[in-house]
């Protein structure tokens, strides 16, 4: 963290309310004070879809950090009117992508609109400790093996995701997991069953990472079970079922005719947009497609 961020350009938190957001804006907490002034508060920014769970288990850290806290409520209008600008900067059309990359591009917008240049993100925490929900059941062998199969995929996604819809609003954005120096730590000298812990019967991801930080945060927060950005925000479900709803099945069945690879009707509205921007030929062969929608 020391290394990474020092605060010469105006710096603030994205902040989920998850363990891994939560524990960047702690640690940038203390260091504003160190580097900046002690009395300088850390801006941080949380977006949400009303009242949603991570709008108030944001709200919940601010208060307990002592931030600088804004939060950014949208709604499905919002949403929509963002999904061409999205998936242009984006170039992909994979639903559960396009979903966590609207409410980046929004809350970075948000971000830039308040003179912020450099956000701070907990990008990588899932990928280092085995945050993932389908690793609970693997044996340690298993596990290993599992951690370089996300670590592999990461620029795919998460990592693409975090660069275009912060970059496009020429905002740096740094996150502090994503680290050789944590990674080859992880790797080489945490051992699996240390990341995803087995306590009273239950399988508890990143255990590890939560026991360090358990003194300096919430409860609640520190195990608070992990969700994707578009879930915790509440635009994922938004989003589903509104194409759900105004995307007809006849229409929906005549496109996967000719396109095989469409698995959804939101699938389908974020195709028909990213082949209006780039076509329908190679640019298609190029976008991978995670294996659930």
């Amino acid at each position: 963290m020391r290394a990474r961020v020092d605060f010469s350009r105006p710096t603030a938190g994205l902040l989920s309310g998850g363990i891994d957001s939560s524990v960047i804006c702690a640690l940038a907490c203390e260091l504003i004070g160190e580097r900046v002034d002690h009395g300088c508060r850390l801006k941080t920014f949380s977006l949400g879809v009303g009242e949603s769970e991570d709008i108030t288990c944001a709200r919940t850290v601010a208060e307990y950090l002592g931030t600088e806290h804004h939060e950014v409520i949208v709604d499905l209008d919002e949403l929509l009117g963002v999904l061409p600008d999205v998936i242009y900067y984006l170039e992909h059309f994979d639903p559960s992508l396009v979903r966590s990359a609207v409410s980046n591009f929004l809350i970075s917008r948000a971000a830039k609109e308040n003179g912020i240049e450099v956000l701070l993100s907990g990008e990588g925490g899932d990928e280092i400790f085995c945050g993932y929900s389908h690793m609970r059941s693997m044996d340690s062998h298993r596990l290993s093996a599992g951690q370089r199969d996300v670590l592999g995929l990461l620029h795919h996604n998460a990592a693409l995701r975090l660069d275009r819809m912060n970059q496009c609003h020429s905002i740096k954005v740094v996150a502090p997991l994503i680290s050789g120096e944590l990674l080859n730590y992880s790797l080489t000298s945490i051992a699996p069953e240390y990341k995803i812990k087995h306590v009273h019967g239950e399988a508890i991801e990143k255990w590890i990472f939560r026991k360090a930080f358990e003194e300096s945060l919430p409860t609640d927060i520190v195990w608070r079970v992990k969700q994707e950005f578009s879930q915790g925000s509440g635009s994922a479900a938004l989003l589903t079922d509104h194409f759900e709803k105004t995307i007809g099945d006849e229409e929906f069945l005549c496109a996967k005719q000719v396109y095989s690879i469409l698995r959804s009707k939101e699938e389908l509205h974020y195709f028909k947009i990213f082949i209006s921007l780039f076509g329908s030929g190679r640019a298609v062969d190029t976008a991978g497609q995670w294996l659930s929608v």
